[in-house]
């Protein structure tokens, strides 16, 4: 295995590496290959840059090898690697239930019928890297914080998530690493209409009802010495 980013192992520590081995000892199929890993998305940013690789390489590999495996099968498969992998196997928005392996499409939780909004996503990937295993090993659920049911996040305004949609590792993470709080503050002050650390961090993004006001939220961070990526559209 290769890849394009110095820092990432390419050895048996890598999810890469491990989402192949596993495959080829189901596989009878298996034979040697040559992995390149083009990084597009930072480690340690709470992105699942890690867990989308590992769960392409699983669908690239099953495809290449012929292992005749069904969707479920190598959903179980993903699991064993990491519970956000089967995520990512998936083609469509889903809940996450469970350590995060049991899924259900959000279209057929609500028959088609949760109200799409244009946003526009600013993300924000700080040089900071925040381990997955410590960011658990800090976090502590929050058992009183209000929280908005699955249909008030989906059906309800965006300006509502503030209040009560919230991320378990923010105030552990914010705790060690402040600069991140300051990053979420910045974007509320330049009008996202919610902002949140991106699951253990380090990257932080805001919701815009405009491109032009994200791209300015990202210059004013960038200013401040954090670095914005381009902004992604949904």
């Amino acid at each position: 295995m290769t890849c394009t980013d110095p820092r990432l192992p390419t050895d048996e520590s890598n999810l890469v590496m491990q989402a192949a081995l596993m495959l080829a000892e189901r596989c009878s199929n298996s034979s040697s290959v040559a992995i390149h890993l083009e990084k597009k998305l930072p480690h340690g940013a709470g992105l699942g840059g890690g867990s989308s690789d590992a769960a392409a390489t699983l669908m690239g590999l099953a495809e290449f090898w012929d292992c005749g495996m069904s969707r479920a099968e190598l959903a179980a498969l993903a699991a064993e690697l990491g519970s956000d992998v089967p995520f990512f196997l998936n083609p469509r928005p889903s809940l996450g239930e469970g350590r995060g392996e049991r899924l259900t499409y959000i279209d057929e939780i609500f028959h088609g019928s949760s109200e799409k909004v244009d946003v526009c996503v600013a993300v924000v990937t700080p040089p900071i890297i925040v381990s997955t295993e410590e960011a658990y090993s800090l976090v502590r659920p929050n058992s009183e914080a209000v929280s908005l049911s699955l249909e008030a996040v989906l059906k309800g305004p965006l300006n509502e998530w503030q209040i009560g949609l919230s991320n378990d590792f923010e105030m552990p993470v914010f705790r060690k690493y402040p600069e991140l709080q300051a990053i979420k503050e910045s974007l509320i002050r330049d009008g996202a209409l919610y902002s949140s650390l991106s699951g253990s961090g380090s990257a932080v993004f805001g919701l815009f009802e405009s491109e032009e006001m994200a791209r300015t939220a990202l210059e004013s961070t960038s200013h401040s010495g954090w670095v914005g990526s381009p902004i992604l559209t949904v």
